[in-house]
């Protein structure tokens, strides 16, 4: 199995990974603020659908690795914003809204499923992505957030952010060739 994301028919960025359990954890790093902080952004989740779920960014603090944000990043300001809870069903299944930068909303899905062996199955879906560097940009940036979620349940430092970010999003350039046609740009 690949880490690398996919475009499944539907022009959803979809990816896979396989993470060290139980299931409690993996749910509790998605969920809850200081642990969700540690791999993509802090923020309170709501429990049920209709509440609010908080991204408040600050990639700086993800790995231990000092570098300097790319122009035209978030960078060291951070960004934040607000999202719609859509499925809250613990330790299994959330899903959410992504505000998009032109005013739309994309959705995220986000399923867990415990395997024999202990570890569990992430599958995360990002659809409504309009175009294409939105498309590419969310590529690297869920890529580089799964593996820094999966370096810490694993006990390991992650890769630094922002150069892991750019080299991401350039194979992504490279490898949906082909499949960017469906979106604006």
């Amino acid at each position: 199995m690949t880490s690398y994301g996919h475009i499944n028919d539907d022009k959803a960025l979809c990816f896979t990974r396989i993470l060290p359990g139980p299931i409690e954890r993996v749910w509790a790093f998605i969920t809850e603020e200081d642990k969700r902080a540690k791999w993509l952004a802090a923020g309170k989740t709501g429990t049920a659908a209709g509440e609010t779920i908080e991204f408040r960014f600050n990639h700086d603090d993800l790995t231990p690795h000092k570098e300097e944000a790319p122009e035209g990043s978030c960078g060291d300001e951070g960004t934040a914003f607000d999202g719609t809870v859509k499925a809250f069903d613990p330790p299994h299944h959330l899903a959410f809204t992504w505000p998009e930068r032109n005013g739309g909303e994309t959705y995220v899905d986000i399923r867990l499923s415990e395997m024999e062996d202990g570890r569990v199955q992430l599958d995360l879906k990002h659809s409504g992505i309009l175009t294409r560097s939105d498309l590419l940009g969310a590529s690297g940036g869920w890529h580089t957030h799964l593996d820094i979620l999966e370096a810490h349940l694993a006990g390991q430092i992650p890769a630094p952010f922002w150069s892991t970010h750019q080299a991401k999003e350039m194979e992504y350039g490279t490898l949906f060739t082909g499949q960017l046609s469906g979106f604006e740009d």
